[in-house]
């Protein structure tokens, strides 16, 4: 009887392997959503505007990590933007077959949230090596 049970979980675990490395043979792909980076020069970042400047993946063994800024632009230039931050996120996502399967997913990924004490201004430099993309979300002072 136990080897049973044995035998449908060995079959449970291959289906989710399955679905996690894409289901069927026969499927046709479809395409999917992705993200267009605009390239543009620090001209078009004003200073004082808001943004959020995403960094390029870093991996270091088997996680990769993805660091995203939410500032106010304090300069910009061809060597990178200086930011006055108000808001850090710090992904990490583990690269790992069942990290794509539905449901398991959310066990290999480490989101960290980070802000500077009130009335504390961070300032960071990011170089444009470094920087993947940039999106403005507003003017600094029309939101008040």
């Amino acid at each position: 009887m136990r080897i049973r049970h044995v035998g449908m979980a060995a079959a449970a675990w291959t289906a989710v392997a399955a679905a996690a490395w894409g289901g069927e043979d026969g499927a046709e792909a479809k395409p999917t959503d992705r993200a267009i980076t605009i390239i543009a020069s620090p001209s078009t970042l004003k200073v004082g505007a808001r943004c959020q400047v995403e960094l390029n993946p870093v991996t270091i063994g088997r996680n990769e990590a993805v660091t995203v800024y939410d500032g106010v632009i304090a300069r910009a230039n061809e060597q990178g933007v200086g930011l006055t931050v108000t808001e850090e996120r710090k992904t990490i996502a583990v690269k790992s077959p069942l990290a794509h399967a539905p449901l398991v997913n959310r066990l290999f990924r480490n989101v960290g949230v980070g802000r500077p004490k009130p009335g504390e201004k961070k300032e960071v430099w990011l170089p444009s090596e470094s920087i993947h993309a940039v999106k403005l979300t507003g003017d600094a002072a029309g939101e008040g």
